[in-house]
Order: structure tokens, then C-alpha cells, then sequence
């Protein structure tokens, strides 16, 4: 071994556990959005159904949509071309509560989604909802979701849910 890889050995020793680390946290969130995105295929609930999923009874209590004239009513401010959907899930937990979970807005016409916004839009009954599945609830709560899309997504779309629990099956409640 030449003099200089002998004075650097410590230093490439560290760059080569260095360098795959560095790949691995950049490239971990795509990693497991894209797992998640794969992971089998889901299983439909018609709209007004309830399905057993996870350990606990699902169905879609309400469902909105506003376009931007609505939405500025309830004191949204959409884009132009855009509509807010919103909605409340039912949960009722069985003996084993959901834990984590995914929820996304799923536009079957053109497999595109969207995760929830961040938008506050009044549902009666839904003030006091959840915005993630509650972890040891033993009675049951409403999640609220918002999501602003497009105008017009909202005719083809359902809502996914995900509970890495029970990967890799995926519910789609339509509205």
C-alpha cells in the first residue's frame, strides 16, 4: 500500500460507510411513499357503506365539495380552476384500535392523489374530529380531511385509507 492510502485509510474508510448513508436518508421518504403507493390492491366500499378494516368499522359521514365561491363563504381562498373537498370519516374501533394511517384523496379517472391540505372548512359534527387515527381509542371519532384539487376531480375520486397494521390491503371508501 502506497504512502498516501496508508495516511488516508481512516478517511476512506469513513467516505465509504459515509456515502451509502447519505443515499439511504436522502432517498428513504421516496422510498416508502413509493412502497406504500405499491403495496397491494385495494378493496372498494360503496358510497353509504361500512367496511371492517383494520380492526375497526369505517364509512364516510360526510362529504363536500365547494367550489371557490363556496369556499370563500366558509372562508377558504381557492385558486381559480380549483375545488375543496372535505371529509368526515367515521371510526369505530373493535378490539383493536387503528393505529397509523394514511389517508389520501384518490382520483381513479387519472391515478393521481393527493394527501390532506391543511384547510379548515366547517362540517357540522366535525368540530371536535381528528386529523390522524387515535391510537387506543376504544369508542368511536371522526377524522376530518381537506384537500384542494382541481375542478372536477371530485366526480371520479374516493378516499383511500392505509393502516401500515394491515398492509398491504388499502380501503377506498367512495362518496
Amino acid at each position: 500500500m502506497s504512502g498516501w492510502l496508508r495516511r488516508q485509510r481512516g478517511w476512506l474508510i469513513a467516505l465509504a460507510a459515509l456515502v451509502p448513508a447519505v443515499v439511504l436518508a436522502a432517498l428513504w421518504p421516496s422510498w416508502f411513499d413509493y412502497q406504500l403507493s405499491r403495496t397491494g390492491l385495494p378493496f372498494s366500499v360503496e358510497a353509504g357503506g361500512s367496511a371492517q378494516y383494520a380492526g375497526a368499522t369505517w364509512r364516510i359521514d360526510q362529504w363536500r365539495v365547494l367550489d371557490a365561491r363556496d369556499a370563500a363563504q366558509q372562508g377558504s381562498d381557492l385558486p381559480e380552476g380549483a375545488e375543496l373537498v372535505a371529509v368526515l370519516i367515521e371510526v369505530a374501533p373493535g378490539a383493536e384500535a387503528p393505529q397509523l394511517c394514511n389517508v389520501e384523496l384518490v382520483d381513479v379517472a387519472g391515478d393521481r392523489r393527493w394527501g390532506p391540505g391543511y384547510d379548515r372548512v366547517d362540517l357540522p359534527g366535525g368540530a371536535d374530529a381528528e386529523s390522524v387515527c387515535v391510537e387506543g381509542a376504544s369508542e368511536p371519532y371522526l377524522l376530518r380531511y381537506t384537500w384542494v384539487v382541481p375542478a372536477g376531480v371530485a366526480d371520479s375520486a374516493v378516499i383511500e385509507v392505509t393502516v401500515f397494521a394491515a398492509s398491504p390491503v388499502r380501503m377506498r371508501l367512495e362518496p
